[in-house]
């Protein structure tokens, strides 16, 4: 119960971390958000695509990628958001990262962006 309500806060606050932390990376932070933006990375082959977590409404989102439609919602208990495929309901590799670790790890991925903006 209790990591039930801490580690939906923790998710979604804005965390610090050590000054020196990002000097031991080998390479600078993607400046196409924020370091410390919480979203769901997703990785199906060897494309790549970064979810902020401000760009997923409370009701979710379908989103046409790679010729299919997929399907990202918000869980009901600690809105920590999961995808799959609306065809089939499989779930692609997904990671809960900050972006700073995404895009170091997967440079160059695509980041979602609403159709809005």
């Amino acid at each position: 119960m209790l990591a039930q309500r801490l580690y939906p806060s923790f998710i979604h606050k804005k965390v610090r971390l050590p000054w020196f932390f990002h000097s031991s990376m080998s390479s600078h932070v993607d400046p196409r958000l924020d370091k410390m933006t919480q979203g769901l990375g997703l990785i199906v082959g060897r494309q790549t695509k970064y979810y902020p977590m401000n760009s997923i409404p409370p009701f979710g989102l379908d989103d046409a990628w790679l010729g299919r439609i997929l399907r990202i919602e918000l869980g009901q208990i600690d809105g920590v958001p999961h995808a799959s495929w609306s065809d089939s309901g499989d779930a692609p590799m997904q990671l809960l990262t900050r972006w700073y670790g995404f895009s170091f790890t997967y440079p160059q991925c695509e980041i979602y962006r609403p159709q809005h903006e």
